[in-house]
């Protein structure tokens, strides 16, 4: 009977350390995967770019004011993507850069040099683009001030 009351005096404690033990052991299964995991910043410089973004924020509300907006159209069947820029800028005088950005994968991201023709348009073959969503970032400088569009398009 003695063993009997013995062993129930134990249950308690053995149980609240192996309640511990699993705790603790969960808790650093825990820490190890989510230490483990790879996480991609949208761009490696991340925060410093948040610490310049009323900048952005301008050239952003300057493209809305233009009085033509710049134009994006896929053409699915041709695999093309067409950008239009606003008639009243002058092609030779448009500077800038035109980021392709690719959400899920960034090793698929990649810039384009601005280069209109003569009608202010700028074309894009996406023949050996993979499907899917992309984010169009075009970014451009024209008579001194700074301009910025994104759109999102599927391929």
């Amino acid at each position: 009977m003695e063993d009997k009351k013995m062993k129930k005096e134990w249950i308690w404690p053995a149980s609240i350390i192996a309640f511990f033990i699993a705790f603790i052991s969960f808790m650093m299964f825990i820490w190890y995967y989510f230490s483990s995991q790879h996480i991609d910043l949208v761009v490696p410089n991340y925060y410093e770019r948040q610490i310049k973004y009323q900048q952005q924020i301008d050239r952003i509300q300057r493209t809305r004011d233009l009085p033509e907006p710049l134009r994006l159209n896929y053409s699915s069947q041709q695999r093309l993507l067409e950008i239009y820029f606003p008639t009243f800028f002058q092609p030779d005088k448009v500077k800038g850069n035109i980021t392709l950005y690719r959400p899920s994968d960034a090793t698929l991201d990649y810039s384009i040099v601005i280069g209109l023709n003569s009608e202010g348009k700028q074309f894009i073959p996406t023949a050996n683009l993979l499907a899917g969503l992309w984010r169009i970032k075009i970014d451009w400088e024209s008579d001194g001030l700074d301009y910025y569009y994104e759109e999102t398009v599927t391929f």
